[in-house]
């Protein structure tokens, strides 16, 4: 039995080095707080826009962190962070201080394909009166690939 190919097409440091032009991954990190960007309170399956996403881009991490608490009458108020309707962590309280952390090995992160697409966050109200009560103020973290040519 042979191994293919003998030599010469697999030598690590032919293949492992750094393009100077090449595109590197980078992280988008923002703040946003949903009692100012909203003229409302966030409602049970509300999906909230944040931004659109370039196309061929792949998203490799994501983080979804709550900086300052909502407040609710509800049993459970939480968000999760998606692009277009694919989950990309789980859901995160809303009304407490926390992280949800998304990763290929949870989560099957998407290639953005042809066309951009748009990251937001989509809330879960149950329970109680299920209202919410006041919108918290949530950092969101991508770390992504441009793709493109």
């Amino acid at each position: 039995m042979a191994n293919l190919p003998a030599s010469g097409y697999l030598v690590a440091d032919k293949i492992v080095k750094r393009d100077v032009g090449a595109k590197l991954p980078y992280s988008i990190e923002r703040e946003f707080d949903l009692a100012t960007l909203l003229a409302a309170v966030i409602a049970d399956a509300d999906v909230v826009n944040l931004f659109q996403l370039p196309a061929e881009h792949v998203i490799v991490a994501t983080a979804l962190e709550t900086l300052t608490a909502g407040t609710k009458d509800a049993t459970t108020f939480t968000l999760q962070l998606r692009v277009g309707t694919t989950a990309l962590g789980a859901a995160l309280d809303a009304t407490a201080a926390g992280k949800a952390i998304g990763g290929n090995a949870t989560y099957n992160m998407p290639l953005v394909s042809a066309a951009a697409a748009t990251v937001n966050l989509v809330a879960a109200v149950s329970g109680g009166n299920a209202l919410v009560t006041a919108n918290p103020v949530v950092r969101i973290k991508l770390l992504v690939c441009d793709m493109g040519d």
